[in-house]
Order: structure tokens, then sequence, then C-alpha cells
């Protein structure tokens, strides 16, 4: 339930927030919590298989693989604007407004 899933979201955000504390959370579908999270750590079989930054661990379609996650549908978009030149610098945007911002940015760039 997508729309159940973005107020869960936006509560444990609202929390993070106001208290200003980290909030760890579990959740097996990366699509939801991509745009929120700074920080992924991926675990297997009970072991730490990979752990650093959202932008960086989210491509690392290996690991991820081994986990059951894949890479998220923006996040391939992304990568292959980024091929063609589209989008630049050294992190992707890991949401749809992200991806509309660089996209745009680099089009206004170019006019």
């Amino acid at each position: 339930d997508p729309v159940g899933a973005d107020m869960v979201m936006s509560a444990v955000m609202d929390l993070h927030n106001t208290v200003g504390t980290t909030v760890v959370l579990f959740e097996s579908r990366l699509v939801n919590v991509v745009r929120y999270a700074t920080r992924l750590i991926l675990l297997h079989k009970g072991q730490i298989i990979g752990d650093g930054p959202m932008g960086k661990m989210v491509v690392n379609e290996e690991l991820l693989k081994q986990t059951g996650l894949m890479v998220p549908p923006v996040t391939k978009a992304a990568l292959a604007y980024k091929e063609q030149g589209l989008i630049s610098g050294e992190e992707l945007p890991l949401s749809i407004e992200e991806l509309k911002e660089a996209l745009s940015g680099n089009l206004n760039k170019g006019a």
C-alpha cells in the first residue's frame, strides 16, 4: 500500500525532525525508504554485507541482489540519464522530485 507506506514514513520523519533523534528502520521494500534514509545497512543471513550512504549503496546491484532487493526504478532511470550525460554530479537523485530537478537544472544549463 504505497499511500500507507508514505504515511508511516512521513510520521517517522516528523519524529526525526521534531525530536532530532536517529531512527533505525527495517524495511524490505527499498523504494519506500530510499528518499528518506541517509544511510543503508544491508543484512544477509544475519550478517552486515554493506553499509554506507544511501546514494552509494542503492546503486550496488550485486549487494542488493544478495539481500533480495532491487535497484529502485527512479535510481535506474537516473543511472541511464547519467550515462547519456543528461544529469551530472557525484550523487544520484533518489526521488522523482530530485530526478526532475536534476534534469531541469541540466536542461537550463544547456539553454
